[in-house]
């Protein structure tokens, strides 16, 4: 009998401390996500070891599955899997990177299990640790203070530093959102406004000296629907001031950055060839005209496998045969590697079930039932986003950091209900341990 109670206060004592771990190395998780992907794989993978050696795995991954977004995350991603081994595939490796992909949808269900909502504040702030790091790291390649070489893109004329710039765009926008939002809703010292203005001013500069447009569009349309969601709390005068601190940004930025000058130019001479019909071979030599190609050839497939798609990965082997088929842009197709739009990359994969499902995950954070006004409004900022994001680009790309901010922030506000942590001095930690998981983890990625 008392063995038998001993085992099981142990037992309990070493539920409680994994708990513990877990929630520690989440915060690490979310000081890496705008950094590393490598130090954020890393960490991942020590947070999932965890997860099983706690046990009780089935029944943490069905009640994670209850949520009805974390549902539509992983019945999107058990669909890539699904569609790989059901039609088959031609570019295995390809197809198989995707694969890997989406086993991202299925964070969620992890994280759900163990996050406590009394360490949301503390792994927003690592968050946004990570993001001022990222910010300063861009302005030490912008001043040649780091060597250019180290940079994502070695430009001098865009210190994007660890992501490609429309990710890094994103995530800009996001993290500009959420400090506006904070600043207006939450009850913050003098010093604190103090911090988030100067946060929020040096980082709006360093989304417009890197190249990412998406990042510039994202920025105007989150802060005006985030203004739309504080007139609810009356804050008029500040909507005036927004518009008229964002007009300053803008011209600002259009007269004293390059890269954002040059990017306008860009996109106003590429819209003045298409309103000008002008689809000729200049118009599909830039960017966006590279998109329209690609989305030309895509609907030729498309409309071949409306219902069910192609499957997994084959989406440029489509656009490729139909190049040829119809002669059309055969150099575009042969030498980009995507779609450039998560939409036509879906839909010529899944068809209309897998644009249904995906399109799922979007209704049901909109439609999600929360009664805290700040974490809605934080959901409904991160969902319009990435909607808006896979119109011009993949949010599977690269280093994924998009898909990740997708899922993670998307977890992260919709905890709700306390964990079995006993109390308050059990899950106080020395903040100096943080410093030494991540000095540890990212050591340890990099060898």
């Amino acid at each position: 009998m008392l063995k038998n109670i001993i085992l099981k206060t142990k037992e309990q004592f070493t539920q409680v401390n994994i708990h513990l771990w877990l929630n520690h190395l989440f915060i690490v998780y979310m000081f890496f996500l705008p950094i590393s992907r490598k130090a954020r794989v890393s960490t991942f993978v020590i947070i999932l070891a965890l997860f099983l050696i706690r046990g009780d795995v089935l029944s943490h991954i069905k009640e994670g599955l209850k949520n009805k977004i974390i549902l539509a995350f992983s019945l999107y991603g058990l669909l890539h899997i699904i569609w790989f081994a059901g039609i088959g595939f031609e570019n295995y490796k390809y197809a198989m990177s995707l694969v890997k992909s989406s086993l991202y949808y299925f964070y969620p269900i992890v994280f759900i299990s163990f996050i406590n909502p009394k360490y949301i504040s503390r792994a927003l702030t690592a968050f946004f640790f990570g993001v001022l790091y990222s910010e300063l790291y861009s302005y030490g390649l912008a001043l040649g203070f780091i060597p250019i070489e180290y940079s994502y893109y070695k430009d001098i004329n865009d210190p994007t530093p660890f992501f490609h710039h429309i990710h890094y765009g994103l995530l800009l926008a996001l993290s500009l959102t959420f400090l506006f939002y904070n600043f207006f809703t939450l009850h913050l010292s003098k010093l604190q406004k103090i911090l988030i203005s100067i946060f929020f001013f040096s980082a709006s500069i360093n989304l417009f000296i890197t190249g990412g447009r998406i990042g510039y569009l994202l920025f105007i349309i989150l802060l005006f629907i985030a203004s739309i969601r504080l007139i609810k709390k009356k804050v008029y005068l500040y909507i005036g001031v927004l518009s008229l601190f964002i007009s300053i940004i803008l011209f600002s930025a259009y007269q004293f950055s390059n890269v954002f000058h040059k990017r306008i130019n860009e996109t106003v001479h590429t819209i003045e060839l298409l309103s000008n019909f002008q689809t000729s071979d200049k118009f599909y030599q830039t960017s966006f005209g590279n998109r329209i190609a690609l989305w030309e050839l895509s609907y030729y497939s498309i409309k071949e496998n409306l219902l069910f798609g192609s499957g997994t990965g084959q989406q440029m082997i489509q656009i490729r045969e139909k190049s040829v088929e119809k002669n059309k842009n055969k150099n575009i197709a042969n030498h980009i590697g995507h779609t450039h739009s998560e939409y036509i990359s879906l839909l010529l994969q899944f068809g209309l079930i897998g644009f249904f499902f995906y399109l799922n995950i979007f209704y049901q954070i909109i439609n999600y039932k929360e009664t805290n006004h700040h974490k809605k409004s934080f959901l409904i900022f991160i969902a319009i986003a990435i909607f808006i994001f896979g119109f011009i680009e993949l949010v599977t790309l690269k280093e994924h950091l998009s898909l990740v901010l997708f899922t993670t922030l998307t977890t992260l506000f919709l905890v709700r209900q306390e964990s079995q942590i006993p109390s308050a001095k059990t899950y106080k930690i020395n903040l100096l341990i943080y410093p030494i998981l991540i000095t540890f983890i990212y050591i340890i990625s990099h060898l």
